[in-house]
C-alpha cells in the first residue's frame, strides 16, 4: 500500500490505496461540494477571463461563503 514515484514516470497507486482510487473515479454519482465549488468558482473565473484580474472581497468574521 502506498504511492510510488519516480522522477520520470509520475505516480503510481499500490494496494488499498489504488483500490480506493479506483472506487472514487468510478462513482457515478456526482459530488455536491464539488458542484457547488464549481458554480462558486465560474463567476471568478469569468472575471479572471475578462479583466484579467479577479476581485475577492473578505466575509464578515464568522461567516462562511456559502452563507452570504
Amino acid at each position: 500500500m502506498g504511492i510510488i514515484k519516480s522522477t520520470f514516470s509520475g505516480y503510481q497507486l499500490t494496494g488499498e490505496d489504488a483500490e480506493a482510487f479506483i472506487r472514487q473515479i468510478s462513482n457515478p454519482e456526482p459530488n455536491l461540494y464539488a458542484e457547488a465549488a464549481i458554480q462558486r468558482g465560474e463567476p471568478l473565473a469569468r472575471e479572471y477571463i475578462k479583466n484579467g484580474f479577479v476581485v475577492i472581497k473578505p466575509t464578515k468574521e464568522g461567516k462562511s461563503y456559502s452563507e452570504e
